[in-house]
């Protein structure tokens, strides 16, 4: 068996990757029981990325379990945009979790994100985690 050794000489050889930022945009999702658009932009070295191998979202509500999540497949709309219209199916907090793949990258960075009111035991689990804003778990995903 060969081996391999990273050191000084050969670094950047084997960590020489670019920098991939995933932001899901979900403020436009405001209602439950009515369709809206969800956006993820994609970026590699500040870049937009226009043409990822595949871009997906999954969505649950946090209270309820993953096990009720409901997947989309997003698009390209323009500039490392994608795209795609999802329904909630009530009021609360809600994961959001992308799927991004690039080259031989994959991405899945989560985020929470709120639809109508919160019930006691979501601002609480928000308030356990650290949470100040909504948004702020795992915003974007960098490798």
């Amino acid at each position: 068996m060969m081996e391999w050794f990273v050191d000084a000489n050969n670094h950047d050889d084997y960590n020489d990757r670019d920098r991939l930022v995933v932001d899901m945009m979900t403020n436009e999702i405001v209602t439950a029981n009515e369709q809206q658009r969800l956006s993820v932009q994609v970026t590699a070295d500040y870049i937009p990325v226009v043409d990822a191998e595949h871009v997906g979202i999954r969505i649950w509500p946090v209270l309820a379990g993953e096990e009720e999540a409901d997947e989309y497949e997003l698009f390209h709309h323009t500039m490392g945009v994608y795209e795609t219209e999802v329904e909630v199916s009530r009021e609360g907090l809600y994961y959001a979790e992308a799927v991004v793949e690039i080259d031989d990258q994959k991405l899945r960075p989560k985020k929470y994100f709120a639809v109508g009111r919160l019930y006691q035991e979501e601002v609480l689990l928000l308030m356990e985690n650290g949470s100040e804003k909504l948004g702020d778990k795992d915003h974007g995903a960098h490798h």
